[in-house]
This record gives structure tokens, sequence and C-alpha cells, in this order.
């Protein structure tokens, strides 16, 4: 069989073949309609039967008779309150209606006013056996008016009590007939206990529902496991909710929690004020304080923070006004009239100026929407917003006279040039400062630097070279008022527009300034009259930098020259500018001539492509589903998936110029046509396993306009190079070679003509090559440039994690880790393990920067500090936890960021002061706060002297099979070239390329030029992961090794340097029985997800079995023709009734419940596509988590630790250390190395422009 054959066959495992599967697998079931009991709404054929009462039992008020339980004489003369009702204790109990039917009083039947009654052995309240010994035999006590969960008494044991009109009775032992429900009871307490103590303790980091699941596994108790959690989602989210009322003012609810908020969404949980309230008691739940330490901070860094007013930001865009929902307790409840907000209020007697809700009335989902605000992904439609901050238009209206001072100085071009102008009451002279009124009406005045004057005609003018406000940058209300920033915007103005003369100073830093780290403090504040200002920087909206100010010098053949910003627009609009002369094309700063290599917009060459097309196959089956056997199918609408490259484009065409025209407006070039291989017969299936580098030659030639090369390329002939191919294209950038041509027609590969043969013979070396003509020895040749390469930077990683970006860097030979600091154990051993030569700190990086500024001691744990002038490069992504819950800042919430991991790093950056800086985090990052968050990092590093540029990349674009966006802040001390953001390499889903940075109602850019398409096709999990061995789930075997040969480029490049032949950490989580079950029954193809589970009842591992989900109701959307679709009340008939809920299903009850209003849950329990990418790559993966697409595309497990190291760009040869999930951790937590590289190679063109100017 073919491999395309293969392919094929893969590709068309439909439900078809997978039914005969599950049939094989499943239990006969006969489908009968079943009748539910209208007391417990049980289905009757399954309900347990009550075995009837104790012998000899006796009714209720009878048995409270009995003188066994007395406690009192009858002769007190007082009695405590909360003795006149009797309390006593009942062992051996069991529940039940009045059908006769076992029934849990857990599940909503007591809030629904339904009538339960138990039985049992009625005891005393100080009787500690919980036999039935000296116990009363009571029968049908109740009907139960309340149950409810009176504290853990400091252990473990939750006391759980019911309420009859009689009297009060905590549960001991359940009858055995009715251990199997309590034993149900006792899990959600104990799960709801567990969650609410790991809420206060781990709360601050934000922890997502992976690290809930991480954390039930850690109990190390089986009955803790994810189907319990969902099962019991309501009265863990109602226990949660009932303890936030016990919240203090600036505390974050435990419910807003992203884990708790995950759960609410996917459980379909509902905050509803409940018939009959229950007591609830917090007895040995104390809250913890969180445990970072107060942030070590430099009198710099913690000056920018303190002069920013709390005030300021309180009052700042609070955001929508959210409406209370109305329904849940909080909203029902009336005012306590005694917290801090009640006694504010009007009616309790208070000033009303705080308007703030009773602190018992936070509306949970309120708290939860505010939150999902907060958090959620930023893909707003950026159509509206502008890409850069407007031109504000100047005022011409001429306001004052003017009178020239002294005759001209010069007269050129029919303009007469003088030195020196009365304006109204003030003289004007060159390099003066103005001030101009702006055309929009309420703006502040625009200020201006005088260039030169002239009179023409009756015209007075002079050019003006504008400055931009601090706040008319992306630092907005951060900034300091007094500050301006060079931008390149001039306009010529009416010297008569002029209302007055400003102050406008250029501070320059000290000479000693990288010395002085953690010494200076923010310079003097000037006086805020104004009109006096200072700059220091220039500010390039267009690509979001900050950087150094240097006056270029005028040229001095013309009298009165363009001014800095004139020069720097005709700059750009020449590098810009497609120019023709002397048989060559200049264009972007490089030069194209007769046998240059050019990239060519993606449908500059049309390719035809022989592959399969697939769809049609899934089309066709889609009417033929059995939709009782799949009853969540119709849910699949056609989709492009997550994780699909349906939607990636092409990238670049190749091709050869073999002549260039100059026409009248334009340049046309005749290129010859190259293929890659994936454009050949072999199609995308067989070409994944070339070399990304590999080409073929062919006749074909087209004349194309020059405006359709988008980037200049290195084309030569392998065989004619005398270096190895491998090594020759990947000794610098954009190197294809080919040793084959391929002619379309005929669908053949063939040999190379002789003149091909002579391509790129002087890109080897010393140009030596075979039989050049005479023609090829008088035109010049491109010659492919090296890499640059420079001396490397000693580098400190802080938050350094296992040490991906470090690795990155190290690649390119940018960067030697000298110092990490990482607090994770298991996460420093592994940095330590891949950099033995790097000092690795696990203490906490405050208490190391406390250290290291005192200046009184040289190491910590016998391990040498770094002096200031070590650090050259310092690179970390500072956690964002303690800050993270709220979409503004209040002064709590302010007073946490002034102590967070990111006031540390800068504190860092500001005491070592090195060479260059990069901070990496989520994309969120620009969003937190209303990008305050964002602005205040960048007003630091500014404040400190550092340039500064930022932007979101996609990690897929730089060569890992992965969407993974996330925000890079670079940043260069002075004198020092500040790098640019690196060019996408790969082309990628066009859904994870939103990479514009929104920032109030303006969006930026990172300034790179390829946008749409990219050198290299995109890496798919195919390319990543294919050659790795197959294994099961829970398999846990360290080293194995390989079964097959490294088939893809980037298999090659991942066994690079890993000689031994064995690969390490192929292992991966062991699921529990029934998510083992799920993933056994999700069919192998694309897109496969728990829509395509069958609804059947399976026998699992441990011995026992499933049950199959019923669909009880009829949805409101679903046709008249169709089954049921419903498995909950609120899918017709409105609010949730939870005795629906369904547990132990193939098909989780809680994905259907809520699927309609979170988007059908499309992904969870989904397959990779091996032509697809992964998810972002999350610290624990898991089939219902927040990136469900986790299970291999063929084998029934998730993924394992190395395929998410592959994933994310990790060699082989890279160690993790710890159990599994803390290389998952590891893992997740990491910079993808190959994007650590991309910026590397920036950071090294960046030091090599430096060191040239020095030269």
């Amino acid at each position: 069989m073919s491999i395309l054959e293969e392919e094929e066959n893969i590709s068309k495992k439909l439900k078809v073949v997978h039914e005969d599967n599950v049939t094989k697998n499943a239990i006969n079931t006969q489908t009968t309609k079943s009748e539910r009991c209208a007391i417990c709404k049980q289905y009757v054929e399954e309900a347990p039967l009550y075995n009837g009462h104790p012998n000899n039992a006796s009714e209720e008020y009878i048995a409270l008779t009995d003188e066994r339980l007395m406690l009192f004489t009858g002769d007190e003369m007082d009695l405590d309150e909360k003795d006149e009702r009797p309390t006593h204790k009942i062992t051996y109990f069991s529940v039940y209606d009045k059908n006769g039917h076992l029934c849990p009083f857990d599940g909503g039947l007591i809030e629904a006013n339904k009538l339960l009654y138990f039985s049992g052995y009625v005891k005393p309240i100080y009787d500690e056996d919980s036999t039935t010994n000296n116990g009363i035999p009571t029968k049908d006590m109740g009907p139960i008016n309340e149950w409810y969960i009176s504290g853990f008494d400091g252990g473990e044991k939750a006391l759980v009590g019911f309420s009859t009109a009689y009297a009060e009775y905590y549960l001991m032992e359940a009858a055995p007939e009715y251990e199997p429900i309590m034993k149900v009871v006792r899990v959600k307490i104990i799960l709801s206990k567990l969650i609410i103590e790991y809420l206060l303790d781990e709360g601050w980091k934000q922890p997502t529902y992976e690290d809930l699941l991480q954390r039930l596994l850690a109990s190390g108790d089986p009955d803790l496991s994810e189907d319990a959690l969902l099962q019991h989602a309501q009265f863990i989210c109602e226990r949660v909710s009932s303890f936030d009322t016990t919240a203090g003012e600036e505390d974050e609810l435990l419910i807003t929690a992203p884990c708790m908020r995950s759960l609410v969404k996917m459980a379909g949980v509902t905050f509803r004020a409940r018939k009959k309230v229950r007591k609830i008691e917090t007895k040995g739940l104390k809250k913890k304080q969180t445990v970072w330490s107060k942030a070590t901070t430099t009198n710099l860094v913690r000056e920018v923070f303190e002069a920013f007013f709390v005030d300021q930001i309180d009052q700042k865009d609070k955001g929508p006004r959210r409406k209370r929902c109305g329904v849940c307790e909080a909203c029902q409840t009336s005012d306590c009239g005694t917290c801090a907000h009640c006694r504010n209020m009007l009616k309790f007697g208070g000033t009303g100026r705080s308007k703030q809700a009773c602190l018992m009335r936070r509306c949970p989902n309120m708290a939860i929407q505010a939150a999902d605000d907060d958090s959620g992904d930023d893909d707003r439609t950026l159509a509206a917003l502008l890409s850069v901050e407007s031109k504000t238009p100047l005022s011409k209206r001429i306001i004052c006279e003017v009178r020239w001072i002294g005759s001209a100085a010069v007269e050129y071009n029919n303009r007469f040039y003088y030195n020196s102008a009365q304006v109204g009451d003030i003289v004007v002279e060159p390099d003066d400062c103005v001030m101009l009124n702006s055309e929009e009406p309420n703006q502040p005045l625009l200020i201006a630097r005088v260039g030169y004057m002239w009179q023409e005609g009756d015209e007075t003018l002079f050019h003006a070279h504008l400055f931009c406000r601090g706040s008319d940058t992306v630092l907005g209300e951060t900034s300091d008022p007094r500050e301006l920033f060079v931008v390149d915007v001039c306009e010529n103005c009416p010297l008569g527009s002029i209302v007055r003369k400003a102050k406008v100073e250029k501070r320059k830093l000290a000479n000693n300034w990288a010395i002085c780290g953690g010494l200076d403090k923010l310079p003097p504040r000037l006086e805020d009259d104004g009109r006096t200002f200072f700059y220091s920087k220039r500010y390039d909206s267009d690509y979001s930098r900050f950087v150094d100010y240097s006056e270029e010098k005028p040229d001095g053949s013309l009298p009165y020259t363009p001014c800095d910003g004139c020069r720097r627009r005709t700059q750009k609009k020449k590098l810009n500018s497609i120019t023709y002369a002397n048989g060559e094309v200049h264009w972007g700063g490089d030069a194209y001539r007769v046998g240059s290599g050019v990239f060519l917009e993606p449908d500059t060459f049309i390719f035809k492509s022989d592959v399969t097309d697939i769809d049609d196959s899934f089309a066709q089956k889609e009417n033929s589903v059995d939709e009782v056997m799949y009853p969540e199918y119709y849910r699949k609408p056609a989709e492009n998936g997550r994780g699909t490259n349906a939607e990636t484009p092409d990238p670049f065409c190749i091709g050869l110029i073999e002549d260039i025209s100059e026409l009248k407006n334009a340049v046309q070039i005749r290129v010859r046509k190259f293929y890659r291989p994936e454009n050949t017969q072999e199609g995308h299936f067989l070409s994944y396993r070339k070399d990304l580098n590999l080409v073929y030659w062919s006749h074909e030639e087209r004349t194309i306009n020059f405006n359709l090369v988008t980037g200049k390329c290195y084309l030569a002939y392998g065989p004619a190079l005398d270096v190895p191919v491998a090594e020759w294209s990947a000794a610098g950038p954009y190197r294809f070679y080919f040793t084959e041509s391929y002619d379309a027609k005929t669908q053949k590969i063939g040999d190379v003509p002789a003149q091909a043969t002579r391509i790129g013979s002087l890109g080897k070396g010393k140009g030596k090559g075979k039989g050049k003509s005479s023609q090829a020895e008088q035109k010049p040749k491109d010659i492919p440039p090296q890499w640059e390469t420079t001396r490397k930077l000693k580098s400190m990683d802080v938050f350094a994690g296992c040490g991906g970006l470090s690795e990155g860097l190290h690649q390119v030979k940018i960067a030697e880790t000298k110092w990490a600091i990482e607090k994770e154990p298991a996460a420093a051993r592994a940095f330590k393990l891949n950099n033995p030569d790097a000092i690795v700190y696990t203490e906490d990086c405050n208490e190391l920067l406390r250290i290291v500024m005192s200046e009184n001691e040289d190491e910590v744990d016998g391990k040498r500090l770094p002096k200031k002038g070590d650090v050259e490069l310092l690179v970390g992504g500072p956690p964002c936890q303690g800050f993270s819950g709220m979409n503004r800042f209040n002064a709590g919430q302010y007073s946490l960021f002034k102590n967070s991991l990111i006031v540390s790093y800068l504190s860092f950056c500001d005491y070592y002061r090195p060479a260059y800086f990069i901070l990496e985090n989520v994309r969120n990052f620009v969003s937190f706060k209303r990008s305050m968050v964002l602005k205040l990092t960048l007003r630091c590093l500014l404040a400190i002297g550092y340039q500064v540029t930022f932007g979101v990349v996609q990690a897929g674009h730089y060569g890992i099979p992965q969407t993974r966006r996330r925000l890079i802040i670079m940043a260069a001390a002075p004198g020092f070239v500040l790098p640019r953001f690196p060019e996408p390499q790969h082309v990628f889903s066009k859904k994870g390329c939103q990479l514009s940075v929104p920032v109030d109602n303006f969006k930026y850019h990172t300034g790179v030029k390829w946008t749409a398409a990219a050198p290299y096709r995109t890496i798919t999990v195919r390319d990543s992961m294919a050659d790795l061995p197959d294994i099961k789930n829970g398999s846990n075997v360290k080293e194995m090794p390989y079964d097959t040969e490294a088939n893809s480029h980037f298999q090659r490049m991942m066994r690079a340097g890993d000689p031994n032949g064995l690969v390490s950490d192929h292992i991966c989580k062991e699921m529990a029985p029934i998510v083992e079950a799920r993933m056994a029954q999700i069919p192998i193809f694309s897109g496969a997800d728990w829509r395509d589970l069958p609804n059947i009842q399976l026998k699992l591992s441990d011995g026992t079995y499933t049950n199959k989900l019923k669909y009880p109701y009829r949805s409101k959307k679903q046709k008249k023709n169709d089954p049921p679709r419903g498995v909950c009340a609120c899918a017709s008939t409105g609010p949730c009734d939870p005795t629906d809920r369904q547990i132990n299903t193939i098909i989780p009850w809680c994905l259907p419940h809520t699927a309609d209003r979170h988007n059908n849950w499309s992904g969870l329990y989904g397959r990779l596509d091996w032509d697809g990418f992964f998810s972002t790559t999350v610290t624990n993966p898991e089939p219902m988590g927040k990136q469900g697409r986790v299970l291999h595309p063929e084998q029934h497990r998730v993924v394992s630790v190395r395929e998410c190291a592959r994933s994310q760009g990790f060699p082989d040869r890279y160690q993790f250390y710890g159990n599994i999930l803390d290389k998952h951790r590891q893992v997740g937590n990491a910079v993808p190395p190959p994007l650590g590289a991309s910026i590397g190679r920036e950071i090294q063109k960046a030091l090599a422009a430096t060191m040239n100017i020095e030269d």
C-alpha cells in the first residue's frame, strides 16, 4: 500500500467503522419509556427501595419523650435559648419518601418542598457510640424542614444535621441500605471544604480549572475526581458563594477565581434563592495570608508608582455599570445594616458617599461576569480603532501681528529667510519652542520647535517640528504631564498663529548611568506652569517604540535644510519606494538584479494539487448518523474547528529573476517559478518529510510587476556547494537549495539542466564553481548573508522556569546564562540540569534583591551574587497573580500591584541596568486594568532611562505547531540600538494572528512587514510528533528507544544533539477509568470531540459500569421530528431541576446541559489534527480543561510530556524534572525556545549595529 493510499484510509475512519467497535464493547440494553417518581424524580425502575422501619420503632413525638434523651430535670430556672429546642443524634438512619424510595436529601427535594422522612435510632447528644446500642428505634421522623452542615470541628468529618418540627438531629452512621447515598454526600462536603481551603491558600495565583483538577489528584482520594467535581458543582459553588459572605471589603470573592468561573460555566451552576435557607457554618476554615513577599524595590521604581495617585486611577473610566441578576440569594437578601458599606448608606444615617452595596449582598453572578470581562481574551473587532495616534490638526488662525527684526539672512527660491521676528509681544528665533492652538476644541495647546522662518509673498511662515505630549502616546494618563516626545510630524504654519513661547529642555542621563542602579531617584519636578517641559526620547507610534533622540547633522549645502522629522520621513519614503537604476531594482534596503532569488505574494503562481479532498466523505456521512447512538452529533455544524489549518495561508512563492524591464509607471521582472515539495504531485502528506529549505527548479517563467515581490531569498544548486546543504541553509536567513527539477505537466521529477547548476555558485565560500560563462562573470552575484555574530551577553533569567527563553537565546549564541532565579524547586532543578554552569537561586526574588541592594553580602548559600555591571541581558516573565482579578484598580488593588512581582522585576532592571531587557507575559497583559499595567511598566522603564518597544507575537510564526500569543517588552540601555521584532518565518492560522495591541481606542503594531504570509509553511502536529513511539494511557517509562527514523524537518531538528537514540519523558497522565473509556470512544478523524461519543453502557477498567444518558425533555430549539435532546428541565421549562443530574455516563451530562450557552463546548475531549496545530499548551492537559483538544490524533490518551515539549519547540535532549504534573507545568509555563531564538537574532542584529556605530 502506498503512503498516499494509507493517508486516505486513515482519513476515512468514519463513524461506520467506529460503530462496529462500539457495538462490540457495549452492553446490550433495551430502550423502554422510563417513568419518574412524582416526589423524588428518580426513575421508578432504578430507584432504590426502603427496606422498612427498625424493629419496635415508634413515632418521633413518642420517642422524644424517652427519659434517656432528657438532659434537664425541669427544675432549671433559666435555659439558654439554644437549649430550648431538643438536639439529638441519630444513627443507622435512612431517608425516604412516601412512595418508599430511598432519597438523597441533598438533591434539592427539601428546598422544593418535597416531603422526605427518615428513620433510625435516636441517641442523646452526648453519646459518641455510633452503633445501635441504647438507641431508640424511631420511624417516619419529619418531614425534614431543612438540612445543614455545622462545620468540621477542625477535623475532616463534617457534622450534618436535620431539622424537623420537633427537634434537631445530627447524623451519625447511615443504615447499610442508605450508605451509598450518604457516601456521595460526604464526598461533596469534603470536596467543598478542600476547594474552599485551596482557594484561600492559592487563590491569589488565579488557579485555572486544570490547576484545581491537579489539586484533587494530589489529595490521593480516588473519590475526589473530575466527575465528582462536575456532579456536585452546584453544591460546591453554593458553599463557596456562602463563604464569600464573610469576605472583607477589599477581598476578592473566591467564586471569581478562574477555576470556579470555568466550573460554573461547564456545570451550568445557577445562583438562585432557596425556598429553605440552609444553616452554613464555616468553622475550621480560616483564610491564610497570601504567600508572596513584599516587593523589594529601588528608590526610582518606588517613586514612579508612588507618584501615580490612586485617586486618579479610581476616578478614571470605571467601566460599564453591571446589573444584579435579581434571582440569587444575595440579591434577595436585605441590607444587613452593620457592615461598613451599610453604615455609609443614607438610610442608616451615613453620608451616602461610597455608593457601595451591602457586603452581604454581593451578587455572585455579577462578580463572575465582571471577572470574565476582565480575563476574556481581547479579540474584539479593531476595525474602529485608529492605527496610530491621530495627528491633531494645528489651528492656522492668525492671532498676533508679525514684524521681522533685521534684514533677511538668506534668499533662496523666492523665499526670504530671517533669524528673528516680533510676534505680538514676544521675540521668536530659530530653535525656540512655541505653543500653538489646536484646530479641535477643548484640546491642550500643541508644542513645536521653530525650524526656520521665511517670508513668501505676503505670508510670514515658520516650519514647526511638533512634539508629542506623553498623554498622547501609549502611556496615556500615566505619563508625566511635563514630558514630551519628539515625533516625525512637521508643518508649515503662520508666525501669527503662535500663542506663546515654551521652555523645553533636553534631559540627559548621567555619564555613569549604568553604575547608578538603585541609587537614582526621579529628577526634581519641573514647575507645572503649562509652559515648562522636557524631552529625552523620540516616539515612533508606527512601531510602538521609544528611542533615544539624537539630532542629525544638517546638510550644509542648503541654507535652510529640512528638519530631523522631514529627513526621517524622506528616508522612510525612499526606503519603501521601488527604484530602477543600472540594471538593479532598489527596494526595502535591498538590491535586486538578474539572478536574485525573490519571495513573491502567495497567489503569484498557481499550483495544482492532486491531494484527495476528504471533506466530501464527512458530508456524505452526516446524513447517515444514528441519532440514537450519537445524540450529540447534531451539534457539529460545518465548522473549521480549532487547531485546523483550514484558514492558514500559503507561504510566499519563490522565484528567480531572469530579466528586469522598466516601464513608464512600473518595473517588471521575468521570474522563474520554483516549486516547494508540497506544490508537487507529492502533496502535503508526503512532502512533510522533506526539508523546509528544499525547492524544485522548473522551466516555467512568468512576467510580473515588481510590487508582487515581498522580500529577498537566496537560491543555490545543492551539489555545487562545498558544504552539506543542511549546514549551508542553516548558516544564514532565507537560503533555499534544489537538486532536481519538476515538470507540472508530466508530474515528474527530473534532472536539473546545465545552466541551472551554476545558480548560487558564488554563495559557497570563495566562489568556486563549474563552468561559469563570461556573461555570468560580468554580472554581480548575490552572496547570501551570514547570521549576525557577536559576543555572548552575560544573562540573568528571573522567574526562569525550566529555561525555555534562555534555551532559545543560547541556540543563537547571543546569551550565556550565568544566573537564574526560580522559586519552584522542580523547575529550578530542570533549569540546572540543562544549564549546569549557571548559578540557580531558589530563594524568593525579593529577598535576593534585598540582599544584593544592601551590598553587605557577596553570596547566598555559597552561591555568588552578581554585582552591578555583571548582568548584560535580563530576561524573565513575572507572574501577574495578585492583582489581575478586576478590570480597574481600586486602592487595595493598586497596593497589590505595587507589591507585585512585575514591580520586583523592574527593580532588578533598575539595579543592574543591563544593556538589554526582555519581559515576556501573556497576551492579556496589555488589557489588565484597562491597559494600566502595561502603561505603568513602560512608564517605569522610560523613567529609568531605557529605550522601549512592545508588541504581541504569535509563537507559531517562528516554527512551532502551536498557537501561543505573547506580549514581549524589549528595552535597550542608552547608546545601544533597540531591537526590532522578528519577522514571521512560518505562516499560521489567521484566527491566531490578530496581533494588534488595543490601548485607549488606538491599536499598536510591532512594525513587521510580513503580516499576511511568511517564507515557510506552517509546522503541523504530524511534523512535530509522528515519529514518537506509541504509548498507552498512564505510560510512565522514563526513557525508551525511538521506533522509527525522524521523518520531518522539525523532527530532525528536535533529535539533533541527542546521540543516545532514546526519547525521554514520553509519559502521559493516567486518567480515571471513565475518562479512559470516553477517550477510547472518540473517533479517529479530524475534528472529533465529545459530540462524537456514543450513548452506550460500557464496562470500565475498574469493573464498574457506566450509565446511559437519558434525554427526558424536548429542547425549545429542536425540530418537531427530532428525538428529545434536553437533559434538564431548563431545556424546555425554565429553571434547572437538581434531580435531573445524571452521573457516570459516557457522554458527560454537564456538556449537553450547558452546550447551547457555550459554543457547544467545541473541542472538549477533542483529538489533535495530524495536519493541524496544538492549542496553547497548558500546564495540565485535561480533556475538559480550557484547551480540551488534548487527545492524541490516533491513540486513546492525552498528549505526553514529550509531545507537549515538542509543541513548544524543546529539543529532545532537553530534560525536565519531578513528577509528571511538575513536568507538564514546566513545559506549559515555558517560553517556546524557537520564539526565544528569533528574539535573540534581533538582539544580535541590534548589538552588531551598536558595535558598528561605536567603531
